[in-house]
């Protein structure tokens, strides 16, 4: 699938380009507010082929060399096609990357102008990376290709500006696009939804999970029941035993088989132990369907009965589905988010169901680094979920219990996004102000958590908060990068100040809330504060004013206004 969309337009201007995407077979964007993720998509029409090939180098390299830019006079075409009949033979390709300014400047100019173009998001589209490096010599973004001729960024503003961008819209428009131009992106991308074992294909089905229909089979009997031990009382559990003769008498298994078919409910999170003491025995023991577990998780309103794929493959598809709905509602600078309009969006749609996979992931195989890029990117759009639902927390108790009930379930345990901060990435540490560690020796989810503490972490999830990092989207491959990144941009961006008249450091309050994750004491953690610092005069006066052991350290008012654009 190939994630883009429309931006607001008038409706004389869309319904324009509508009727000249029509009669040149490229998709139509939708008239509405809300950008869908076809709108940008475009058909090669007559195309002279769709693979990326090495070819020579051109665009802004031409111009390098002395070749002016293509007019029709000096372009041999085939079959001419004017301004006015819309068409194109060749294709105008974008690459780009989420939340990039000049990205969002370069795609918003071409919808304006009526240009129809394919948008290659090599964040989504991770796979079009080295053919973007192969082509340009280069990974900047954006890269706005002509057929086979290129622009970056500033240049294709310089070349409006000249008069040669049209001269480049005409070459694109009135010839073929050569074997060596950008591949045109396939109309499905398998890699999206489907084309992985198990989970949702095409047209939102997923192979199901035969140990699946069981599941609802006892859940129609009448096994489950109030039971009472000891004199406790558990809501809505069934029997071990009980259920393995069930299953003999409904289902014409061995008493063995009955008693597999019942492991096999557990370890697919389809049932567990009434206290997770257990996995599943031919006994009088306590067992509950998910299905049953008293939740409000935002991601069970509804039963996930396919296949589970594997967590690394779920964790891909969701980034990449997280990365769509972030370049479509989320500000270029990453500060702010449109939850009125993501909450009615097909792409936030998408998400929701894709969401209820969640409840059966096997989430313990994910390695360290995987994991951590899992729970951060579940983390931010958990908060952009249950802010399309909720209003915004205003008071301490309100923000108290938000982050403690707030909830999706995951590989059939619920987390909330307390215990994924402080839990799985704060690797079962003590919130500020808890007295309690998030998870108990005997807690399964103490399994998941992370073996030590990355204090970068805290510059990469994002509390819905006006006063937090921007929002981001994470991978494994490229985690250490990114959050070396995100810390320096939180600090570059007023999460560090130097009052030298004052002899002041003001630092943003995540410092003082989570110092024992930086180091034990203050001038450590000033120390570990500069070695992330981007050059410049912050830096420079902040590594003075540490040299001199003569300052005082001010912790800044934290600003917990939503982030919401609206």
């Amino acid at each position: 699938m190939e994630f883009a969309g429309t931006r607001s337009g008038s409706p004389s201007k869309a319904t324009r380009r509508a009727l000249q995407n029509k009669e040149c077979g490229l998709r139509s964007p939708s008239l509405g507010k809300v950008r869908h993720t076809e709108a940008r998509k475009m058909s090669s029409i007559g195309s002279g082929g769709n693979s990326g090939g090495t070819g020579q180098k051109s665009g802004s390299g031409a111009a390098n060399s002395g070749q002016s830019w293509p007019t029709r006079s000096n372009t041999v075409i085939a079959n001419p096609v004017s301004r006015q009949d819309g068409r194109f033979l060749g294709r105008i390709t974008v690459y780009t990357r989420a939340g990039s300014r000049l990205c969002n400047n370069v795609l918003k100019k071409l919808e304006d102008m009526d240009v129809p173009f394919s948008e290659i998001n090599i964040d989504i589209h991770t796979e079009r990376h080295e053919e973007l490096c192969r082509l340009a010599e280069n990974d900047v973004t954006p890269q706005v290709f002509f057929n086979e001729r290129y622009l970056t960024g500033n240049e294709f503003f310089d070349a409006e500006s000249s008069g040669d961008l049209d001269n480049l819209i005409d070459y694109a428009r009135m010839s073929r696009a050569p074997t060596h131009a950008p591949a045109v992106l396939p109309s499905w991308d398998s890699q999206s939804f489907g084309g992985h074992p198990g989970g949702y294909s095409e047209d939102g089905e997923g192979d199901v999970d035969e140990i699946g229909l069981l599941a609802i089979d006892i859940r129609a009997s009448n096994l489950v029941k109030d039971r009472t031990y000891r004199f406790r009382s558990y809501k809505k559990c069934l029997v071990g035993s009980e259920l393995v003769t069930w299953i003999v008498m409904e289902k014409g298994f061995t008493r063995p088989q009955a008693l597999e078919a019942g492991k096999t409910l557990v370890e697919r999170h389809f049932l567990h132990h009434v206290c997770y003491d257990h996995g599943f025995k031919d006994e009088k023991l306590f067992y509950r369907l998910l299905d049953d577990e008293p939740t409000e998780a935002l991601n069970t309103f509804d039963r996930c009965t396919v296949q589970p794929r594997p967590a690394k493959i779920l964790a891909d598809v969701m980034r990449r589905q997280i990365l769509s709905m972030y370049d479509l509602f989320l500000s270029p600078d990453g500060k702010s988010v449109d939850y009125e309009a993501m909450g009615e969006s097909e792409e936030f749609h998408q998400y929701c169901k894709l969401s209820c996979e969640l409840q059966r992931c096997d989430v313990i195989s994910l390695e360290p680094k995987e994991r951590m890029a899992f729970f951060i990117n579940i983390y931010n759009v958990l908060v952009m979920h249950a802010s399309t639902h909720f209003e915004s927390p205003t008071t301490a108790w309100d923000r108290f219990k938000f982050f403690n009930s707030i909830s999706y379930v995951i590989g059939g345990l619920e987390y909330s996004l307390s215990a994924i901060e402080n839990g799985v990435l704060r690797a079962n540490k003590r919130a500020p102000n808890q007295v309690h560690k998030p998870f108990a020796k005997s807690d399964p989810r103490a399994a998941i958590c992370l073996q030590t503490v990355d204090p970068r972490v805290h510059f990469a999830i994002v509390c819905g908060a006006k006063s937090c990092p921007p929002i981001k989207v994470y991978s494994a491959e490229e985690l250490d990068e990114q959050l070396d990144v995100a810390v320096a941009s939180f600090l570059d961006d007023g999460g560090v100040a130097v009052d030298e008249g004052r002899h002041e450091i003001h630092l943003s309050r995540i410092f003082q809330w989570y110092q024992t994750d930086f180091a034990d004491t203050k001038y450590e953690l000033l120390k570990w504060i500069i070695t992330y610092m981007p050059p410049g005069d912050t830096c420079r006066k902040l590594f003075n004013m540490i040299r001199t052991l003569n300052y005082r350290i001010v912790f800044q008012p934290y600003d917990w206004a939503s982030n919401s654009s609206k």
